[in-house]
């Protein structure tokens, strides 16, 4: 007889093999397999097998044994999985399944370890009749009962790479604080004070950035009386010292050359600071701070005061105008101004020959955006570390150049210390996964990668996943991002449609990974029409060798006989 072999989504075998020895009374030809899923897939680092076993009334005598055995026919070799045992109902064994005279069905099943030599495999069978202990028939299927191996979840993509902590380089902004004092109930400027270290110091900070081109942004004066006397009298005298601030630091800002255009300060009276008092009378080490606070709270004027506390104590009101009143009675300017930025080719100059001169922005900027040898930028993160040791960027960002020299044991060494630095950072994290990743310590990278829960660890944890069949996770990961992995996991989880959308939506629709998935989707979509077009389109200039891989991928199998299919 003929025997047909035809291969579908389900593979469905009448066997009628060929009997190679043995002797009447064993049916061992008439036993039919349904392989499913046929061809086998990748799953979970893995193939399973599973075939629906039936076999028909009378198939041996009630003593006799039977031992089924399928196997993997790869190029080289065989891989003979799990024998399946049979015995009649009068078999002394005591092993396997007991066959029913009227015939039966049952489900075998295995599981193998995935090896890339299995893509092109042949599950096959082969089965032996005993009697006794005796081979009374001994038959072999020589077609396969299904082809190779679908590999299409190891596609996933990602070569982990580790992230760079950004920088916040921006405007940068100098602010300098010119206090003066003034005198009881005065907003007069005394000579002294004109004088003084913070004048002097206001006359620099604006002579300085003004040469270096900067920008004066912005002016805040703010005046203060102590809290003797009541609210009014005191917010006027206050708005009087702020103005008087207000012309002094003007004055002496006209002086200088080029300060950029004209500011206009923002001037207020703050009247009784009497926080500023409740905060120095807490420092001070003085007797009755209670009633201190009580006399000056109620608003007295400073001869009542003086009064009630020379009956307290003679010595406390000379310690209470000169410790706590007199500092109060003041005005302070806040100047503010933006510093030119350095240009890039400055950038560039310092990472190479005076890294030590960045500020933590500029260097981090610098490596990220100017310099492309990671060994500057390893020596840049070095000077960094030595200026700004609490910020864990730095530390980061130089495991991050190490790993780009292949210096993975240094680069983890600076992850460390990262993340000792700042523990929840999801950035360090990330890299951390990333190392393990690269180490193959694939449980220890899924748990830091899904805490991380970056965009950079969902990429990396994207083909763990998919080789781990859990495709549904990954597209809740991914979202509606159009990237490969997500085109890969609609595949997966039966939605070709969905999986050429995301496709379409890539920019690099031209590459091969690309094309090869299209092709893959068109076929699960039985779309014969753009099916040959696109496998056309995928093989096209490429090595005899690949074009034959992908021409025998298992994917196609349905379409291998059709007229239109290129010959490998």
């Amino acid at each position: 007889m003929k025997r047909c072999f035809v291969y579908t989504g389900i593979t469905c075998v009448s066997i009628l093999g060929l009997v190679l020895s043995g002797c009447t009374g064993y049916k061992l030809s008439d036993i039919r397999y349904v392989v499913d899923p046929s061809p086998l897939r990748f799953h979970n680092d893995s193939i399973r097998i599973r075939v629906s076993v039936t076999y028909p009334a009378r198939l041996a005598p009630s003593q006799a044994d039977i031992v089924v055995t399928p196997y993997l026919e790869y190029e080289g070799g065989t891989l003979e999985l799990k024998p399946l045992a049979l015995r009649g109902a009068k078999s002394p064994s005591k092993l396997g399944h007991t066959l029913k005279p009227q015939g039966g069905e049952l489900t075998y099943e295995d599981v193998v370890p995935y090896a890339s030599y299995l893509d092109r495999c042949r599950l096959k069978v082969k089965a032996v009749g005993s009697l006794k202990g005796k081979i009374k028939k001994d038959w072999a299927l020589q077609e396969p009962l299904a082809f190779g191996t679908v590999t299409t979840p190891l596609m996933g993509q990602a070569e982990p790479e580790f992230v760079e902590a950004a920088d916040r380089l921006g405007p940068v902004q100098k602010v300098h604080s010119t206090l003066l004092y003034f005198p009881f109930n005065s907003s007069e400027i005394r000579p002294s004070e004109r004088e003084s270290p913070d004048v002097e110091g206001f006359k620099g900070f604006a002579e300085r950035y003004a040469r270096e081109g900067a920008t004066f942004k912005n002016m805040e004066v703010v005046g203060y009386a102590s809290p003797e006397g009541p609210d009014d009298v005191n917010l006027e005298l206050s708005r009087k010292r702020a103005g008087s601030l207000e012309g002094l630091v003007l004055q002496e800002l006209n002086k200088i050359k080029n300060p950029g255009p004209p500011l206009k300060p923002k001037t207020r009276g703050q009247g009784r600071d009497l926080q500023g008092f409740r905060k120095k009378l807490e420092e001070k080490k003085l007797p009755e701070k209670q009633n201190l606070s009580n006399l000056v709270e109620q608003g007295l004027n400073r001869v009542q005061i003086r009064e009630k506390v020379q009956s307290l104590s003679p010595v406390l009101d000379n310690e209470l105008e000169v410790e706590i009143f007199a500092p109060l009675r003041r005005a302070e300017v806040l100047t503010t101004v933006e510093v030119q930025p350095r240009s890039d080719e400055e950038l560039k100059k310092l990472a190479r020959f005076n890294p030590e001169g960045f500020t933590l922005e500029e260097g981090l900027y610098t490596c990220r955006k100017l310099i492309h040898d990671p060994s500057v930028c390893v020596r840049v993160m070095e000077a960094l570390q030595v200026k700004f040791p609490e910020d864990w960027r730095p530390y980061n960002n130089a495991g991050v150049f190490h790993a780009q020299l292949g210096e993975l044991e240094a680069a983890e060494e600076q992850f460390r210390k990262a993340e000792k630095l700042s523990p929840a950072e999801k950035v360090v994290k990330t890299n951390l996964g990333m190392m393990w990743l690269k180490k193959g310590q694939t449980a220890q990278a899924q748990a830091m990668l899904s805490e991380a829960g970056t965009a950079e660890a969902a990429a990396a944890l994207a083909p763990v996943w998919l080789r781990k069949g859990r495709y549904a996770e990954v597209i809740q990961m991914l979202g509606d991002s159009p990237s490969f992995n997500a085109a890969l996991a609609q595949l997966l989880t039966g939605h070709p449609d969905v999986c050429l959308d995301i496709l379409d939506r890539l920019k690099k629709g031209e590459e091969k990974p690309i094309q090869y998935l299209r092709a893959i989707a068109l076929a699960h979509q039985k779309n014969e029409s753009a099916f040959f077009p696109a496998l056309k389109k995928l093989i096209s200039g490429l090595p005899p060798a690949e074009k034959r891989r992908i021409l025998t991928d298992p994917e196609f199998l349905p379409f291998w006989n059709h007229p239109e299919y290129p010959k490998s």
